[in-house]
């Protein structure tokens, strides 16, 4: 009952500050995500107690057969052999040993070493699982933060090439304002720009329907590619271009068909291309392919513009533009850029939690396995104490093993990170956007460099640990 209870009440403990670090991080980042796109209060954390409880007794579950396990193993043997201390494990070959050029260069201290590692496997396993789990959650902050963060240069710089949008009222001419926007060097293209419920495969969306005058025309203004292979994209004149997430959301691919509503009808049009795009919806169309469609000629009632000026200077032009009786709305994309670059800052914090939260748990499982580890091989090391083994030597024959495991854990953590960063990316997304769930290489580096501090930090405690050995421990009899 004595391990029970230290089990139960150090599982009530950690999951009291599981929950009050789980409530508070993870609600905060699918809020974060949603107020990308719309305009939220600020966020009231609430929950209901069933969630807790239920997180807390799976936990005490998980808990208490590991305990029970290891106790009803124990108890098995007379009163006798638990009093003597544990006999070191038979060490047996290993596969290494068969490759003998690597074998023979290695010296006594790393062949024991290699040994060791295969002969302690539940230390071998733990470690592994332990440090493959602190550098996945980190991979996975870090990636969370690439991937958010990245929307804005990507939408902003790299696709669109427009600033400025301008709508005309119906049945207005342009000519004014494109007389406006020439005077003042602005590149420019006048498009016609709709939202309509674009709809495949039993699955509707709502979408934008852009129909440039030509491919040309379009190009001028938004960076038409594929986001794998940045292959460019043109319009032509008998099927429409989409963006990535509305194939995704519609379920259709290069090939099959959408259908559009245009007018007072709705028309099914192929799918030649999917384009890189990362808010809102677009199906992009040729002005020829419009007519043909629906009999009515071309007309624009938007003109995308790229005025590369000062905030003041183009204060003043959005000014000049909205005094022209054709002109309904000037929208300046400078403005959504900076609430966008707003709302992603507040990330930092809540994926500095979850860096700290993966921190410490390599090393508390660093830590307590270390422990362990010396607690069972007390004889042992207090052997080759007694054979002339310095502190320094002492502290390497045990941190080589502990290396050894944090860098295959690491491995190990940086693909599953990889894989997790991305299932968390996709379960954050809204609708309306698509994260690109790009992990830069510089954050897998941070990842690394975390989980090697934290591995020296346990190995600095470990060393004055080892240091207090009594030789005398090795001369002591089991009987």
């Amino acid at each position: 009952m004595k391990y029970i209870s230290y089990a139960i009440l150090a599982t009530i403990i950690g999951s009291i500050l599981g929950v009050i670090i789980g409530v508070n991080v993870i609600p905060r980042i699918i809020a974060n995500a949603y107020s990308i796109m719309y305009n939220l209060p600020k966020v009231s954390l609430f929950f209901s107690l069933d969630i807790p409880i239920k997180a807390g007794l799976a936990s005490l579950a998980c808990t208490l057969v590991a305990t029970i396990y290891s106790c009803v193993s124990e108890m098995k043997h007379t009163p006798s052999v638990l009093m003597r201390p544990k006999s070191p494990k038979k060490g047996k070959r290993i596969f290494l040993e068969k490759i003998n050029f690597i074998w023979k260069h290695l010296n006594f201290s790393k062949k024991v070493t290699c040994r060791n590692i295969f002969r302690y496997k539940k230390k071998f396993y733990m470690t592994i699982i332990g440090i493959a789990g602190c550098t996945a959650l980190v991979v996975t902050g870090f990636g969370i933060k690439d991937s958010v963060t990245a929307l804005v240069p990507k939408q902003f710089d790299d696709i669109y090439k427009f600033n400025l949008q301008i709508g005309i009222k119906e049945n207005q001419s342009l000519d004014n304002v494109n007389t406006i926007l020439e005077e003042n060097n602005v590149n420019y293209s006048n498009v016609k720009l709709n939202s309509a419920n674009v709809s495949a495969n039993e699955n509707s969306v709502d979408s934008y329907i852009l129909v440039a005058k030509d491919s040309e025309s379009l190009e001028n203004i938004i960076n038409l590619q594929n986001r794998t292979t940045k292959e460019s994209l043109h319009l032509d004149s008998d099927s429409v271009i989409i963006t990535e997430k509305l194939s995704k959301l519609l379920n259709v691919s290069i090939g099959d068909n959408i259908l559009i509503p245009l007018g007072d009808k709705s028309f099914e049009v192929k799918i030649s291309a999917i384009a890189e795009n990362y808010v809102y919806h677009y199906v992009y169309m040729d002005s020829s392919l419009y007519e043909d469609l629906t009999g009515l000629p071309y007309e624009s009632n938007m003109i995308f513009a790229n005025a590369k000026m000062d905030e003041v200077a183009q204060n003043e032009l959005s000014t000049k533009l909205l005094d022209e009786p054709s002109v309904s709305a000037v929208v300046q994309l400078d403005n959504s850029r900076f609430s966008l670059d707003k709302t992603f800052d507040s990330l930092n914090a809540i994926v500095w939690i979850l860096i700290i939260s993966a921190a410490a748990l390599a090393f508390v499982v660093l830590y307590n396995l270390s422990n362990t580890n010396i607690s069972e091989r007390i004889r042992e090391i207090a052997t080759i104490k007694v054979l002339g083994f310095y502190d320094k030597e002492v502290s390497s024959y045990i941190y080589r093993e502990s290396t050894i495991l944090t860098a295959i854990g690491i491995v190990l953590g940086l693909v599953i990170g990889y894989f997790l960063e991305g299932y968390v990316i996709k379960t954050c997304e809204v609708d309306l956007i698509m994260f690109g769930a790009d992990i830069k290489f510089i954050s897998y580096i941070y990842a690394i460099t975390i989980t090697i501090l934290c591995t020296i930090i346990v190995n600095i405690f470990i060393h004055f640990s080892l240091k207090k050995v009594d030789m005398i421990e090795s001369l002591k009899s089991v009987e």
